[in-house]
């Protein structure tokens, strides 16, 4: 079983062997900068509306 698992990890490893880290990081940094962006604007509005715990916390809190 450990020399079949292996074996298929290897595998999948050797094709991404061949792909450029610089493809990779253009791939994944607009998605990355799109949510922080969103995730900025988010909690500035909840600073200027005066929350001070996050929905999730304040969830939390409502359920106890």
């Amino acid at each position: 079983m450990t020399t079949n698992l292996a074996e298929s990890i290897n595998f999948v490893l050797k094709k991404t062997i061949n792909l450029p880290i610089s493809s990779l990081v253009m791939t994944t940094y607009p998605n990355y900068n799109k949510f922080l962006t969103n995730r900025d604007r988010k909690v500035a509005s909840m600073i200027i509306v005066g929350h001070v715990y996050s929905e999730m916390e304040a969830k939390t809190l409502e359920d106890t």
